[in-house]
């Protein structure tokens, strides 16, 4: 996984379209989940989140790491008052210069860790679809979109899993690792499957395997950002999506076989992965 974060994580002069703006003037901390915890609790996101808990840091490097938190995050807009989410914060490494003896102009060097930018892992377009799923009237879901009865229950438990924690993932996966083990087999052995269109892929995995409420599937893994000349996966491995919202959110499992380099996570690309076993991770792309 040495590759999961690289040197496209120099961003701390990005601009990040739909990132959650970190206020001027909170102080840098000693660690990064102290950075990460000062910032939603002084800095700007103490008016968004709300009953913050399960602080955890994903990834530390040398200067850089990201960290995780579960929150209620509101208003997202007047139909979405509030939502229950992992929220992350990338943070960088700082050397500040303190004097230490004015006399003789000693200095020492401090590291601190400064947030630099934080991703909702629920964007408000995804939060508003469950929300219609869930509440819109199952007959006039039927006649406008064509859709059966069991269709539509389907839709809506996927809806709801795409608009749920990393934990609940997490969760899903493990009580359907049975699931995810056969659709490993039957990509990996079944090369027309394999060849298959993304639509065709999506229409055999659904119908075989129903309890992974997979939306669609591809057959690659992209690479991070910054790191496009390596060009990613796109043998043997595979990208199976429970939801989307455009522009670009995507939100799932990826499968990479041994060897192959996981992809960097960055605040433009995968928000985060976690790995899950058997060559299973958990992503949320921007």
């Amino acid at each position: 996984m040495s590759k999961r974060i690289g040197s496209a994580w120099r961003w701390r002069v990005l601009v990040l379209l739909g990132c959650l703006a970190v206020a001027p003037g909170v102080q840098a901390a000693d660690n990064p989940i102290a950075a990460f915890r000062e910032e939603i609790e002084t800095g700007k996101l103490k008016d968004q989140l709300h009953d913050v808990e399960r602080y955890e840091l994903i990834e530390q490097r040398d200067d850089w790491a990201v960290v995780s938190a579960v929150g209620t995050y509101r208003p997202l807009s007047e139909d979405v008052p509030e939502w229950r989410m992992n929220v992350y914060g990338y943070v960088s490494k700082q050397d500040i210069r303190q004097d230490t003896k004015q006399d003789t102009k000693q200095d020492t060097k401090q590291d601190t860790w400064k947030v630099e930018t934080a991703k909702l892992g629920v964007p408000v377009s995804l939060a508003r679809m469950v929300i219609h799923l869930a509440n819109a009237d199952p007959k006039a879901l039927q006649s406008r979109g064509g859709l059966s009865a069991d269709r539509l229950a389907q839709a809506r438990r996927i809806s709801t899993l795409a608009g749920a924690t990393d934990e609940v993932f997490a969760k899903h996966f493990h009580e359907r690792r049975q699931d995810f083990d056969a659709i490993t087999r039957f990509l990996l052995e079944n090369q027309k499957a394999r060849e298959a269109g993304e639509s065709k892929l999506f229409s055999q995995l659904s119908g075989r395997f129903p309890g992974a409420l997979v939306a669609y599937g591809y057959r690659s893994v992209l690479s991070g950002y910054g790191d496009a000349e390596e060009g990613g996966c796109s043998e043997s491995c595979f990208t199976l999506v429970v939801g989307f919202a455009p522009p670009e959110f995507k939100v799932g499992y990826f499968y990479l076989p041994e060897g192959k380099a996981v992809p960097t996570i960055h605040p433009r690309e995968y928000l985060v992965i976690r790995p899950l076993g058997g060559g299973w991770y958990f992503f949320r792309q921007s």
